[in-house]
């Protein structure tokens, strides 16, 4: 939980580079190897068709992506899935981290209170 805090404090503060490092850290961390999964929800607002959600999941060796556009702006919502399996758990943090890192780059923000 502390690591999902820091992760929430650093976005908020703007701190893109800082909070996918601490993402890395604790994503990378050997402590992680069991079939416990991480999740982390991201959206991002702006003009009136930038109202999107990103997640992603990693359990074991699967990395889980979805992906959407949320409803009540003037469009409807809809929603993509798609399980990558990577051949270690250590691969399948480092592709979830590496595509979050996108994410982040792209104006993306964790939803406070959406990380599991």
């Amino acid at each position: 939980m502390e690591e999902i805090l820091t992760i929430l404090v650093l976005s908020a503060l703007g701190a893109v580079a800082r909070s996918a490092a601490a993402v890395d850290n604790r994503w990378l961390s050997s402590k992680n190897e069991g079939p416990a999964s991480t999740t982390l929800y991201l959206e991002k607002h702006g003009t009136p068709d930038t109202h999107k959600w990103w997640s992603v999941t990693i359990v074991g060796t699967e990395v889980r992506l979805a992906w959407g556009r949320l409803g009540g702006f003037g469009s409807r919502p809809w929603t993509r899935t798609t399980c990558l399996t990577m051949e270690t758990p250590t691969l399948a943090r480092k592709e979830g981290l590496r595509r979050l890192k996108v994410k982040l780059r792209n104006g993306y923000t964790v939803k406070k209170g959406a990380a599991a």
